[in-house]
C-alpha cells in the first residue's frame, strides 16, 4: 500500500474503532446463508452508524474520501482490493439522485471497501479458506470473492 492511500486507511481504522468493527464480524458471517458477501456483512454491522456519521462531513471531505474508491479492472487483472463495484453492484448509482447523495454513496462505499480490506488482511489462512468455501462460485476468477452489497439511501 502506497503512502497515497494512508488517508483512507487511517480514516477507516479510526471509524472501525468508533463503530466497534473488529475481526468478530467474521464469526457473525457464519450465520449468514451462502454466498457470504463481506461488504454486505460489514454494511449490516455498521452501515447505518457510518451513514449518520458521514452526513456531518463536508462535501470537500466526502470528495477526498470518494477519490480513493477503487475502480474495476478487466477480468484478466486482479484488483488490488475491494472495488466500488464490489460494494455498490451494477445499478446502485442513478442520475436521479442529487449530486450530494451520489457523492455520499461513493464515499460510503469507499469506506466500507477499505474496512473489508483491513479485516481481510487480518484473516488467518484457515479463516480465509472457510470464507472462500462459503463464497459465491459464480464470481469470475481473479475477482475478490463475494464482496458485493447494494447500499440504499
Amino acid at each position: 500500500m502506497g503512502n497515497e492511500r494512508q488517508y483512507i486507511r487511517n480514516l477507516a481504522l479510526s471509524l472501525m474503532g468508533e463503530l466497534r468493527v473488529d475481526q468478530e464480524i467474521f464469526s457473525r458471517w457464519e450465520t449468514f446463508p451462502p454466498p457470504i458477501r463481506p461488504a454486505q456483512a460489514m454494511n449490516s454491522h455498521c452501515g447505518l452508524l457510518l451513514h449518520r456519521k458521514m452526513w456531518k462531513m463536508t462535501p470537500t471531505t466526502l470528495g477526498r474520501i470518494a477519490s480513493f474508491g477503487r475502480r474495476d479492472l478487466r477480468p484478466e487483472f486482479e484488483p488490488v482490493g475491494t472495488t466500488l463495484h464490489d460494494v455498490l453492484g451494477e445499478d446502485a448509482l442513478s442520475t436521479c439522485h442529487w449530486g450530494g447523495t451520489l457523492l455520499h454513496m461513493i464515499a460510503h462505499a469507499t469506506i466500507i471497501a477499505e474496512m473489508v480490506d483491513i479485516l481481510f488482511e487480518q484473516l488467518t489462512p484457515e479463516q480465509r479458506e472457510r470464507f472462500r468455501s462459503k463464497s459465491d462460485d459464480r464470481i469470475p476468477t481473479g475477482r475478490q470473492p463475494g464482496r458485493s452489497v447494494n447500499l440504499v439511501f
